[in-house]
């Protein structure tokens, strides 16, 4: 008796098991209606897709994936016509996303490096690494790279590729950690007839990190702002720390005084009749 109901569950597990197969459809149908929206700005113009859209999307493709493969043994077990599109039209999909957040990126850095390449390869002799780099258009672009491999070059190619891509040159802000790495970047710019913003002239600026905060600060302020030397800090620092002590003496001698009042009190108290 028990494999007749066995048997009997066979068609509910399978008419189960279908419903929910359809169930997961509509929801991954849902889950890519959203795609078109947000990427039609960056697939019409062929543009950079920024990072913090392209791999939370990517997440998801991959999401669907995992989630349709058992899906599709339902389906085509389940000989349903219109289920076996509709699973059809949305791998459909699916590839086609996919397609687009692995590839377009890869394919617009290509079509840069092509369209700048008098720039990039020919004046200035950039290997392919830095010609990646240079061309990237990411909202943050980090260049992790090793002393000596170029990287003042490739900044310094950032720069151009933006100018030659029609960025005002009073709208490019290039910060480095020293001095000397600044002026060695206005060196090079100059020496490319770049124009380089100071004092008189309007252009790309180069400023150290700490020229730039000072410069930030000084912006808030009515009254001028100097930086402290190491005199001055090793004196505000000494003059801290005397203060700390002569203080923490000062409450020491409190506490000796009011504990000397407390025991004389408590000692006239005790020779009161």
């Amino acid at each position: 008796m028990i494999w007749l109901d066995l048997l009997w569950l066979i068609p509910w597990i399978r008419t189960r098991r279908i419903e929910q197969a359809r169930a997961t459809l509509v929801t991954a149908e849902a889950t890519l209606a959203k795609f078109p929206s947000v990427l039609q700005p960056y697939t019409t113009a062929m543009g950079y897709l920024p990072e913090r859209i392209r791999r939370p999307l990517l997440i998801e493709i991959e999401v669907l994936e995992q989630t349709l493969q058992p899906v599709a043994k339902t389906v085509r077990k389940a000989n349903d016509t219109a289920m076996h599109n509709h699973l059809e039209s949305i791998s459909q999909n699916v590839g086609k996303f996919r397609k687009v957040l692995t590839e377009q990126n890869d394919q617009y850095v290509q079509s840069m490096i092509e369209q700048h390449s008098k720039l990039l390869v020919d004046e200035l002799k950039l290997d392919a690494a830095q010609q990646v780099a240079t061309v990237r258009d990411d909202e943050r672009n980090l260049v992790i790279a090793a002393a000596g491999s170029g990287k003042t070059r490739t900044l310094i190619a950032r720069i151009r590729y933006l100018l030659e891509r029609g960025v005002p040159a009073d709208k490019i802000l290039a910060v480095t950690f020293t001095k000397k790495a600044t002026e060695e970047m206005e060196g090079r710019l100059r020496e490319m007839g770049v124009s380089v913003a100071d004092l008189e002239h309007e252009g790309v600026t180069v400023s150290t990190l700490h020229a730039l905060g000072k410069r930030i600060v000084q912006a808030s302020m009515s009254s001028p702002i100097s930086v402290a030397d190491d005199h001055w800090t090793d004196s505000l620092v000494a003059k801290v720390l005397r203060e700390a002590r002569e203080g923490h003496y000062l409450l020491r001698q409190n506490q000796l005084i009011l504990k000397t009042l407390q025991s004389e009190d408590l000692t006239q108290a005790n020779k009161t009749p």
